[in-house]
């Protein structure tokens, strides 16, 4: 599971959770968090030079992290899961589909928290929802 933002600042951050089985138990824990533009590949910048995070970029951090900084097996991994923004899911030049060329065996996982946390924040700026959970929290 990975995800990059912006910080207040305007430095790019990319985090990284692996989850995984071990011992028949199911966890979940954060790996690393980066800032994306000092992690970029040489082919993160246009031809003028100037820095750019594509969705090619961002999927080769990922992969290198996996890869270089922690000696992963890429084949052994199962599901990607991103938010649904289009630098993360497009099928052309998506982060994940860059993924998929090396976890040839994964599947991309949409992740429902964001979708969640989403539509959590659209909905408090309608007022009867505002005003419904005003009187449940009561």
């Amino acid at each position: 599971m990975f995800d990059e933002t912006t910080d207040i600042s305007g430095n790019e951050q990319l985090t990284l959770v692996l989850r995984y089985v071990m011992n028949n138990e199911i966890h979940e824990d954060f790996v690393t968090f980066v800032y994306a533009y000092q992690s970029r590949r040489q082919e993160g910048k246009s031809n003028s030079g100037e820095s750019k995070l594509t969705g090619h970029a961002l999927g080769n951090i990922v992969i290198d992290i996996l890869t270089n900084d922690f000696g992963l097996d890429l084949k052994l991994c199962v599901g990607i899961c991103t938010d649904g923004c289009s630098v993360m899911i497009s099928q052309d030049c998506g982060a994940v589909t860059e993924i998929l060329k090396q976890c040839t065996n994964a599947i991309r996982c949409p992740c429902y928290n964001h979708a969640l946390n989403n539509s959590l924040a659209q909905s408090s700026k309608i007022v009867s929802v505002i005003e419904a959970l005003t009187v449940v929290s009561m």
